[in-house]
Protein backbone atom coordinates (compact mmCIF):
# COMPACT_ATOMS: atom_id res chain seq x y z
CA UNK A 1 0.00 0.00 0.00
CA UNK A 2 1.09 3.58 -0.37
CA UNK A 3 0.45 7.17 1.23
CA UNK A 4 -1.91 7.54 -2.35
CA UNK A 5 -4.28 4.64 -1.51
CA UNK A 6 -4.08 5.01 2.38
CA UNK A 7 -6.02 8.18 2.26
CA UNK A 8 -8.69 6.72 -0.91
CA UNK A 9 -9.67 4.59 2.67
CA UNK A 10 -12.67 6.35 4.90
CA UNK A 11 -11.21 8.02 8.07
CA UNK A 12 -12.22 5.64 10.37
CA UNK A 13 -10.33 2.41 8.35
CA UNK A 14 -7.04 4.99 8.63
CA UNK A 15 -7.30 5.70 12.86
CA UNK A 16 -8.03 2.23 13.06
CA UNK A 17 -4.80 1.03 11.26
CA UNK A 18 -2.82 3.99 12.83
CA UNK A 19 -4.19 2.52 16.41
CA UNK A 20 -3.20 -0.89 15.31
CA UNK A 21 0.18 -0.10 14.70
CA UNK A 22 0.74 2.02 17.78
CA UNK A 23 -1.32 -0.87 20.20
CA UNK A 24 -4.01 1.50 20.71
CA UNK A 25 -7.37 0.53 21.74
CA UNK A 26 -9.46 0.37 17.94
CA UNK A 27 -11.91 3.26 18.05
CA UNK A 28 -11.47 4.32 14.47
CA UNK A 29 -11.75 8.12 16.00
CA UNK A 30 -8.84 10.41 16.19
CA UNK A 31 -9.23 10.75 19.86
CA UNK A 32 -6.77 12.35 22.31
CA UNK A 33 -4.66 9.16 23.04
CA UNK A 34 -4.47 8.68 19.07
CA UNK A 35 -3.11 12.21 18.35
CA UNK A 36 -0.75 11.94 21.50
CA UNK A 37 0.70 8.93 20.39
CA UNK A 38 1.08 9.90 16.88
CA UNK A 39 2.70 12.66 18.05
CA UNK A 40 5.09 10.81 20.13
CA UNK A 41 5.58 8.58 17.42
CA UNK A 42 6.94 11.30 15.27
CA UNK A 43 9.05 13.02 17.61
CA UNK A 44 11.04 9.90 18.00
CA UNK A 45 11.55 9.57 14.56
CA UNK A 46 12.94 13.09 14.15
CA UNK A 47 9.48 14.59 12.72
CA UNK A 48 7.43 17.50 14.02
CA UNK A 49 5.50 15.81 16.02
CA UNK A 50 2.17 17.64 14.54
CA UNK A 51 0.33 14.25 14.80
CA UNK A 52 -0.61 15.17 11.16
CA UNK A 53 -0.50 12.23 8.79
CA UNK A 54 1.59 13.46 5.80
CA UNK A 55 3.64 10.85 2.97
CA UNK A 56 6.79 10.76 5.36
CA UNK A 57 4.29 9.93 8.31
CA UNK A 58 2.61 7.28 6.81
CA UNK A 59 5.84 5.78 5.36
CA UNK A 60 7.00 5.24 8.88
CA UNK A 61 4.28 4.08 10.62
CA UNK A 62 4.28 1.13 7.05
CA UNK A 63 8.28 0.11 7.70
CA UNK A 64 7.32 -0.18 11.78
CA UNK A 65 4.32 -2.64 11.38
CA UNK A 66 1.83 -1.26 9.13
CA UNK A 67 2.93 -3.11 6.34
CA UNK A 68 1.46 -6.46 8.25
CA UNK A 69 -2.16 -4.45 8.58
CA UNK A 70 -4.90 -5.40 6.55
CA UNK A 71 -6.99 -2.16 5.08
CA UNK A 72 -9.83 -4.54 4.23
CA UNK A 73 -12.70 -4.97 6.81
CA UNK A 74 -12.43 -7.63 9.27
CA UNK A 75 -8.86 -8.37 9.02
Amino acid sequence: MDYYRFNSYPVKARMAWVQKILELQITGQRDKATIKALSKFQKEHGLSGNAIINEETFNLLYRNGGSKISMRKGK
